[in-house]
């Protein structure tokens, strides 16, 4: 059995890694959103949407010295006219986001070590709670 599963070309297991990461994540969103919880901005969170709404309205410039890392709510403003939804479309997008960042981490496990360490690292990262939990949040 493990010979045929060697034989499996490792695309297919980043593809299985993507597919995981990503319905896990998808599968959160949607029980947050269900919740009390869903579409509420924490306060850290709403300072971040409301810069973006800002730079979004004032043609990507600011007018105060950074408080906090920049490159998010530009990210935010470039983003939220393109992606529909809202909160719920860029959190979306962000769990996609997150889904990637699975795949690449095993991909560069396998490169450094082998590939079963890579599925398993692949796999860890894409169902680790905490880096769900981050996808589901406006922060950076």
């Amino acid at each position: 059995m493990l010979e045929r599963l060697a034989r499996v070309p490792w695309p297919a297991y980043l593809g299985l890694v993507f597919l995981v990461a990503a319905l896990w994540r998808l599968f959160y969103l949607s029980r947050l959103m269900a919740s009390p919880l869903g579409g509420s901005l924490s306060e850290d969170s709403a300072i971040y949407w409301r810069w973006s709404e800002y730079l979004d309205h004032h043609h990507l410039q600011g007018k105060n010295p950074f408080f906090l890392g920049p490159l998010y709510p530009y990210a935010l403003a470039l983003l939220r006219p393109l992606v529909p939804g809202g909160i719920t479309g860029i959190l979306v997008l962000q769990a996609l986001w997150g889904a990637a960042a699975a795949t690449l981490l095993a991909d560069a496990a396998r490169r450094l070590t082998h590939r079963s360490w890579g599925i398993v690292v692949g796999l860890w990262v894409a169902l680790f709670p905490m880096a769900v939990f981050f996808d589901g949040l406006i922060l950076p």
